[in-house]
């Protein structure tokens, strides 16, 4: 038979506010991290498609340049 919740002291209650704050912060870290490193591969990849894209058509870098800056 399932036992009730136990009740904690005030000292108990801020105890585990705390740990359960540093435990949400080192997610937030972790995640932060992990979203920097998704958001660099990424652009990798991206400029990679772009730089075949490029080779594909026979076009050179600078006339890609070109090409962006005259539609700007």
């Amino acid at each position: 038979m399932p036992r009730g919740r136990k009740k904690y002291t005030l000292d108990e209650q801020y105890d585990l506010l705390i740990s359960q704050l540093e435990e949400t912060e080192r997610t937030m870290k972790d995640l932060k991290k992990k979203k920097k490193d998704l958001e660099a591969q990424r652009k990798k990849h991206q400029l990679s498609e772009l730089n075949e894209m490029i080779a594909k058509t026979g076009m050179s870098i600078e006339e890609v340049k070109d090409l962006i800056q005259s539609k700007g």
